[in-house]
């Protein structure tokens, strides 16, 4: 299939009918409802919630609006945030592509949108392949949707007598780690539910050290919960092993990222802050306060280390597995957790790293000749845009990301200029 998937705003109301109508309205609502539910159960879930589940709570706010206005809450092209983007974006390529399914294709493509709508991970890996079809129909390939009409690979692209397969993968900072995110906010529930306690004046730190991974089940975490907080009412440590190992200290608010109201705290410079005074590498976080008085930090670590590139390296090559081999593959994977300037820092290092080693011992495999590119992928930035149109100035928004490719040098056509169509940067827009 072949069509322009740059959204005008007078085809947004048409377009969001046609996505929702794909699996019904009272699905998305049975969605709403549950992560609604699940954040006034578990405040510690609701950041999480925001960054993974995007496109629902962004339908969900444009839904309300609906039903007080009876029209969808479509803004300027020049004033839409970056969830709308990103729901617009996604519900407008799917309508079309859906438009243009076989029978089967379309059985598929709701499938896929039923199960992200029921799951933990949401429709972040569905939306990461619409936006990559939607990158190669604006470079003019004709895309057939592989995977939704035979299985295995995501697409075949053509253009110019050439054809590529193309697969699709998404990494979070979950894969290969031993504390999940979503599994600490659940842990974060659990330590609420079960402390009822005030704080004393000043600050608080706990560092929990798991002999495995964090599991999910409600009874370790319970455990681990319950274990944490007599170290903090002992204000003592915990040898553990089992279910946990507690180490307390105490610390002075003043100075330090923590002090002062809510609204002003930085995440990030809390992170830099217990790295750097608690030596805890990377830590994954639970912060309690109560402002201008009392602060709680509590991060949770395994005795096993994690393995984050081993993780990577098992999604590559499932991706590069599913491949066909009978024509040039690209494996696109998007490194959710990110941003444009690391993933830029990355590709300028002058030092090999992790990334590069992992990959290129991927790529010398000499039963993956067939595998053209791998082309990371961070989340994009949404950026103003101006197009003149005659004598008028077209406004709008466009999603700018960076991409980092890696050559396979020993395909045979690792030259062919047809093949480069990740460039450095990859875009759409809303006009």
């Amino acid at each position: 299939m072949r069509f322009q998937p740059d959204l005008v705003p007078a085809d947004a109301h048409k377009l969001l009918n046609r996505f929702i109508a794909i699996v019904g309205w009272n699905v998305w609502k049975k969605r709403f409802n549950e992560l609604d539910q699940q954040r006034a159960q578990n405040i510690f879930l609701d950041d999480f919630i925001s960054d993974s589940f995007v496109i629902e709570k962004a339908l969900q706010q444009a839904a309300a609006y609906r039903e007080k206005h009876n029209r969808w809450l479509i803004k300027r092209p020049d004033q839409i945030d970056y969830p709308m983007y990103k729901l617009l974006g996604f519900a407008s390529t799917t309508a079309r592509v859906y438009a243009r399914l076989s029978l089967h294709g379309q059985s598929r493509l709701r499938g896929m949108l039923r199960d992200g709508l029921k799951n933990d991970r949401g429709l972040s890996a569905i939306a990461f392949e619409m936006e990559v079809a939607g990158h190669l129909l604006r470079r003019g390939f004709d895309v057939q949707f592989h995977d939704l009409e035979h299985g295995k690979f995501d697409f075949i692209a053509c253009l110019d007598g050439i054809e590529i397969e193309v697969e699709c993968k998404r990494a979070s900072a979950d894969v290969g780690r031993q504390i999940h995110r979503r599994r600490m906010a659940q842990l974060g529930g659990h330590f609420t539910r079960s402390w009822s306690g005030q704080l004393d004046d000043g600050g608080h730190f706990l560092r929990v050290t798991l002999p495995d991974r964090l599991h999910g089940e409600d009874q370790i975490m319970h455990a681990i919960a319950e274990t944490a907080i007599l170290a903090l009412g002992m204000k003592s440590n915990f040898p553990g092993p089992t279910p946990c190992t507690v180490q307390y200290q105490s610390f002075n608010l003043a100075g330090t990222p923590l002090e002062g109201s809510v609204e002003n705290i930085n995440i990030e410079t809390v992170h830099r802050f217990t790295e750097a005074r608690f030596a805890v590498p990377n830590p994954q976080l639970l912060i309690m306060l109560q402002p201008s008085r009392a602060a709680l930090l509590m991060a949770v670590e395994s005795r096993k280390p994690d393995q984050m590139l081993k993780g990577l390296y098992r999604q590559l090559k499932t991706g590069a597995d599913q491949l066909s081999k009978n024509r040039p593959g690209i494996l696109c994977v998007l490194l959710a957790d990110i941003s444009g300037p690391q993933l830029i820092e990355l590709a300028n290092a002058e030092a090999p790293t992790g990334l590069q080693v992992t990959t290129s011992e991927l790529l010398e495999a000499e039963h993956r000749r067939h595998l053209h590119t791998i082309a990371y992928m961070a989340q994009s930035d949404l950026v103003a845009s101006n197009h003149i149109l005659g004598s008028h100035i077209q406004r709008g928004m466009q999603a700018r990301g960076p991409t980092y490719t890696f050559k396979n040098r020993h395909h045979p056509a690792v030259a062919d200029p047809r093949l480069d169509v990740f460039d450095l940067l990859r875009s759409s827009t809303v006009t």
